[in-house]
């Protein structure tokens, strides 16, 4: 049987395998097991010893459980010059999905072959893409100012770009968390080739006097995950930069050194917090 010279998606992927019999031609489907809702994802198909005519394979994503709809749809021709073999993309809409990040969704994933139907059922993924954040320093005091930059890539760590089909501009949205709590949103805002740069002035942090008249020690941390942390004691403050995902937090991550802070989300959009722990 002819080795197959596309089999790009290897461990990530799925294979469904039907012939008809021993010796007759092999139709393959292999894509990844796990599909990112509104990114474009590679499907792969292939008839193996098939020879003769062309073959028109239609992909279709469909919902789950019922089949009543068709979410995403894309057509291919085998032919012999391509040994019966083609890689096509499809993109499922975020549309017909719960935004609940804690419930497991599923899409039926057919190739529909001539004489076969091939068919997985498969899980999709909100995570389109990860957020850098980098800040100008590490502590900051009362009454500075915070500038930082946001750089906002696609899963293939591509800059995120305009949707032209749609005529929708990239963007992110921001929040900023008092001490006390207050979330303080901004008003979403464009990517000019996956980059954002802004600041934000900090307001003056109070002393907390607690029972024995002697001013409070207040501890600035960053949530778990992120990496360092600044302490005031005695009338000084700091505080240190941290972000949390708006909409189904995959993971969060981060290191400091040398003055700039650079956090890694997995998901978009996303928010910039300024925490102070009781």
């Amino acid at each position: 049987m002819r080795k197959t010279l596309l089999w790009l998606l290897a461990s990530l992927a799925f294979v469904s395998l039907t012939s008809l019999a021993d010796g007759a031609p092999l139709q393959v489907m292999s894509a990844p097991n796990l599909l990112r809702v509104g990114t474009a994802e590679n499907v792969f198909v292939e008839c193996q010893d098939c020879t003769g005519a062309d073959q028109t394979v239609h992909i279709n994503v469909m919902n789950h459980p019922t089949k009543t709809k068709r979410l995403a749809t894309a057509s291919v021709t085998l032919t012999s010059a391509d040994q019966f073999q083609k890689l096509v993309q499809i993109m499922i809409p975020t549309g017909d999905f719960s935004k609940d990040p804690s419930i497991k969704q599923y899409v039926y994933l057919q190739a529909q072959f001539p004489d076969r139907l091939l068919e997985k059922v498969v899980l999709v993924s909100f995570q389109s893409g990860y957020i850098f954040i980098q800040t100008d320093k590490t502590i900051y005091t009362p009454n500075s100012r915070v500038h930082f930059r946001m750089f906002a890539v696609t899963p293939r760590m591509e800059p995120v770009e305009r949707d032209d089909a749609n005529q929708n501009d990239a963007s992110i949205d921001i929040e900023f968390v008092t001490p006390e709590g207050i979330i303080t949103p901004l008003d979403p805002v464009s990517l000019k080739s996956g980059i954002h740069s802004g600041d934000y002035q900090l307001n003056e942090i109070v002393r907390d006097m607690s029972g024995s008249g002697r001013p409070r020690t207040s501890s600035f941390a960053e949530p778990p995950g992120v990496q360092g942390t600044a302490a005031a004691s005695t009338g000084s403050a700091a505080a240190v930069g941290s972000s949390t995902g708006k909409s189904g937090v995959a993971q969060a991550s981060g290191s400091s050194s040398s003055g700039c802070s650079n956090l890694k989300l997995a998901n978009i959009p996303s928010s910039v917090n300024f925490r102070n722990p009781e």
